[in-house]
């Protein structure tokens, strides 16, 4: 016995049922102004990018406001976007959140802590084979992308990247955390290692003792950015630190130590910014507050990754 694929009209009418279930009110407001509508071809195109790159059909995959997670718009702050995948074999489902470190390009998969109960980010989704190496792990490529912001305040995983018996890294949220100390730190530099934490004392293996080193702190578009520089008259940035309503955005730092030019950036997640898989170099550190404290502040991957692109034709 065989059974006959669902034709247009009946695909076409379980879709709309199916957006109606999920999001009653963005669904029915799509057509109310451009700014709906613009938002609903955004997350249309997300949905096939994600069907592609997981081989499933475009409407097994829906994209919604995040109820758990918001981002910094000229307007004030907005829902992300949440991306909810059903396996049309199975009817599993699958939530993926945006990368931003590389926008449109990959997704975050989110899985509940084993400790905490949570629902966490757990790996990073670019291909199919990234969710099969998640669901049938090799030790050698497992990555902890843990935040302890997405954890329960009393959870106190010991921050390993072994896979636990339920597929997810355990839960990495330490009772008392240092500050950007998480998953937040600038790649160190075998010729000057600044200390972690803005504020405090810092040393560096090759300054002279003499010589000052100390925070200038200053805000940027609603932002808050904390420099550390190697000299009372703040001419020398080491590297500097950007949050925003107390959430960490990312961190800055000087590539290029002997020519004291290329900046660049480590995102919340701790990894490297880029663009086209090639890490972003910026000119000056203005540019790099500049990226810091209005790109990666966008609500979605897309909106960063046209503001990324934006702010690199501009000299800065």
């Amino acid at each position: 016995m065989t059974t006959a694929t669902p034709g247009l009209a009946q695909r076409a009418v379980h879709a709309a049922h199916a957006h109606r279930a999920a999001d009653p009110d963005g669904f029915h407001r799509r057509h109310d102004n451009p700014e709906e509508w613009n938002r609903w071809v955004r997350r249309a195109r997300v949905a096939r990018t994600v069907a592609t790159a997981l081989q499933v059909p475009t409407d097994a995959v829906l994209v919604t406001d995040d109820p758990h997670r918001t981002y910094p718009t000229r307007t004030g702050d907005v829902p992300g976007d949440l991306i909810t995948t059903t396996d049309p074999a199975t009817g599993h489902t699958w939530r993926f959140i945006p990368d931003h470190t590389t926008p449109g390009q990959a997704w975050l998969l989110l899985d509940t802590c084993p400790r905490c109960s949570a629902e966490v980010p757990v790996t990073r989704i670019a291909t199919l084979a990234d969710l099969g190496d998640h669901l049938d792990p090799d030790t050698r490529s497992a990555r902890d992308i843990g935040d302890a912001a997405d954890h329960q305040p009393d959870c106190t995983g010991t921050g390993s990247t072994e896979p636990s018996s339920e597929g997810a890294p355990p839960c990495t949220r330490d009772p008392d955390p240092e500050p950007a100390d998480h998953h937040r730190r600038t790649p160190a530099d075998p010729h000057d290692t600044p200390t972690r934490h803005p504020g405090r004392t810092a040393t560096t293996a090759h300054t002279p003792a003499d010589i000052e080193i100390s925070p200038r702190r200053f805000t940027e578009n609603g932002c808050q950015v904390t420099a550390i520089v190697v000299d009372p008259a703040g001419t020398r940035t080491l590297y500097g630190t950007v949050t925003r309503k107390g959430a960490f955005v990312g961190s800055y730092y000087r590539a290029d130590r002997v020519r004291r030019s290329s900046w660049r950036i480590v995102t919340a997640l701790g990894l490297p910014l880029t663009l086209d898989r090639h890490p972003v170099d910026l000119p000056s550190e203005g540019a790099a507050v500049h990226v810091l404290t209005t790109v990666l502040t966008a609500r979605d991957s897309y909106e960063a990754e046209q503001r990324l692109r934006e702010a690199l034709r501009l000299p800065r």
